[in-house]
């Protein structure tokens, strides 16, 4: 039985048991068969019986620990001592490199029995598979926000980068960094981007008309900046002839996207709250989603999806009949249907006079989000919370005390991050408790971990985020020493 036909098993184990984009999978499968044909080729023994034992342990192993077992499944592949390439030429493994690196595509973690609980799951570090070609590396990060508040997304050496009215992409870990797109910048005309991974964005452009109204343009790109399609998201809405500009964007894959919109208001002077848009073919194409949420309520301040049905958002009833205009008293949502319909998942505020929900954050099996409650006095305590069940069901685990701040949190596997009232906070226990370690100078509006190092974004000092993107720093020891990244 030739090689090929063995080792075919061990793909469609991969293949049942962990969520990769499926040109991600047909990626590994291509370029793991060139390089198993090309070793089977001269190699002398092609080794079945050994073979027919390793895939048997490895079978074994998927159901308890699919993710984490399907991983190793292929690194053992190209490891495996009595692989028959280990007698083929000298020089290595030419085309496939294995180690310890990024690997790009988001992978869902697998509960026990095999079965998919629609977390994208980031671990920093992770061992992973890369292809030895130049800037094609596979990623296990999830795609990751783009503002002007939120200016820099890396992805191992390639990387992109806002600035006022202007992308700009890196290969080299931001060494150098080439503009590959502008925009004209001025008052109410947004850019919200998601990077999908070093070669892949989405940028939502808006621009408001010589009549006052608003217009959407989604670009995308798939090889760093190169080359750029666009699509107009078309309004559908007829309460809003005026037309709409992007307020946020999220994808949770390469093809699965959410747009939120404002639309424009030139009676209140500003915008209001317009509709939520999804696309499934990558941003080439997008559909209104009707009427997600009842009337009376302010929704979609922000959106964020873990999969592409389970996502989040927050909103609060509206102010009288002030449309675009809550109360403040946000309740945190959640949808398992890709954003057709939406439940509450955190009871309306009781006690407290607004309260405010931060973006839920995936660190392994858990989800993580924080709640600014307003307190007497104008200040406001922080709290944050933990689920254990997709964001069922949320519990508190920490409070921090009242203080007029802004807050930030970033999760992964190796803990949480969470920046309140000028100073930096960590928990290495899920949330039973935090150390207080060195923050980076400055007012911290958000906070990204990537691969083990941590991002604050910091808010430059005599600027608007209309004039200038926020300040960079980083730090690769837990907040020991912060560097400001160029």
């Amino acid at each position: 039985m030739g090689w090929s036909d063995e080792i075919k098993p061990l793909f469609d184990a991969l293949n049942q048991h962990v969520s990769l984009r499926p040109d991600a999978k047909r990626r590994i499968r291509e370029r793991l068969h060139e390089e198993m044909d090309a070793r089977v080729a001269t190699s002398p023994d092609a080794g079945g019986e050994r073979v027919r034992q390793r895939r048997v342990r490895l079978r074994v192993a998927l159901p308890t620990g699919a993710a984490v077992a399907a991983a190793a499944l292929v690194v053992a592949v190209l490891q495996w001592p009595g692989a028959p390439w280990k007698n083929g030429p000298a020089g290595g493994r030419p085309g496939v490199a294995v180690g310890s690196g990024s690997v790009s595509g988001p992978v869902q973690s697998v509960q026990k029995g095999g079965s998919t609980n629609g977390l994208t799951n980031v671990s920093s570090g992770s061992q992973g598979i890369s292809s030895a070609g130049p800037n094609q590396a596979i990623s296990l990060q999830a795609p990751q926000l783009l503002t002007l508040t939120r200016p820099l997304a890396m992805f191992g050496a390639d990387g992109w980068r806002m600035q006022p009215g202007a992308l700009q992409h890196t290969r080299d870990g931001g060494q150098t960094w080439r503009t590959v797109q502008t925009w004209t910048v001025s008052a109410g005309t947004p850019a919200v981007g998601a990077a999908i991974d070093g070669n892949e964005l989405r940028l939502a452009l808006g621009q408001v008309t010589a009549q006052g109204g608003g217009r959407t343009e989604v670009l995308r790109t798939e090889n760093g900046g190169q080359t750029w399609e666009s699509a107009t998201v078309a309004d559908t809405r007829p309460s809003d002839p005026a037309g709409h500009i992007p307020a946020s964007i999220a994808f949770s894959d390469a093809r699965h996207g959410w747009l939120t919109t404002s639309a424009m208001n030139p009676g209140m002077g500003g915008t209001v709250p317009g509709g939520l848009y999804r696309t499934t073919d990558g941003g080439a194409t997008w559909h209104l989603v009707p009427n997600p949420f009842p009337t009376g309520l302010d929704a979609f301040p922000w959106v964020q999806f873990t999969s592409g049905t389970l996502g989040f958002t927050e909103a609060a009833p509206q102010a009288a009949a002030d449309v675009g205009v809550s109360t403040g008293q946000y309740r945190l949502f959640r949808t398992t249907d890709g954003g057709a319909h939406w439940q509450p998942v955190t009871p309306a505020p009781s006690g407290a006079e607004k309260v405010d929900w931060l973006p839920p954050q995936v660190a392994g099996g858990q989800l993580y989000t924080a709640a600014l409650e307003s307190v007497a006095g104008g200040a406001r305590t922080l709290v944050v919370y933990r689920s254990d069940d997709e964001g069922r069901t949320w519990q508190a685990i920490h409070t921090f005390p009242a203080a007029s701040s802004l807050a930030a949190l970033a999760a992964d596997r190796q803990g949480i991050w969470v920046d309140w009232a000028g100073e930096l906070w960590t928990s290495a226990d899920g949330g039973q408790t935090f150390t207080r370690t060195p923050a980076p100078p400055g007012a911290v509006t958000g906070l990204a971990v990537n691969q083990a190092v941590l991002y604050a974004f910091v808010t430059p000092r005599h600027s608007s985020a209309q004039t200038a993107a926020s300040d960079v720093y980083q730090t690769v020891n837990g907040g020991a020493t912060w560097q400001k990244v160029k």
